[in-house]
């Protein structure tokens, strides 16, 4: 399974995806990133271009059945790899292992840009991370 840049005819995969994983609304998101399984789309990953040269991971999504096989791991660094800039995502405290492990630090720096793409939460902290161009780490 080699992830590969989404087209439109992935657009609906993808929101399927979105609402496996209890999301409501249908993704928005400039590129994507997914991963196939026969003809099934089983993970996603949404970009967003913040402004030039800065871009935000909206979501990494997996179909329920294929986490934890290394789907999703594949399609942030094919993300990642697409594009030399700085790289912006927010998550959930449990998540923060994994991102820090693939480069991304926890910054309180946020720009406006960013920040306006996430809604304000109050049932959980709010963790934005960054990947500077050029992170020695690879993910994975």
């Amino acid at each position: 399974m080699n992830p590969q840049q989404a087209t439109d005819e992935d657009r609906p995969s993808i929101a399927a995806l979105f609402r496996e994983a209890g999301w409501e609304s249908d993704p928005v998101f400039d590129e994507a990133w997914v991963a196939y399984e026969g003809d099934h789309v089983v993970g996603a990953v949404t970009v967003i271009e913040a402004e030039p040269n800065t871009a935000f991971i909206d979501a990494v999504v997996v179909a329920s059945n294929r986490r934890g096989c290394g789907i999703g791991t594949d399609l942030l660094q094919a993300a990642l790899s697409a594009r030399d800039a700085t790289w912006w995502l927010e998550c959930r405290e449990e998540l923060l292992p994994f991102y820090t492990s693939t480069g991304f630090e926890v910054a309180a720096d946020v720009p406006a840009s960013v920040r306006a793409l996430v809604a304000p939460r109050t049932d959980r902290a709010q963790n934005f991370l960054r990947r500077v161009p050029g992170s020695a780490r690879s993910v994975g």
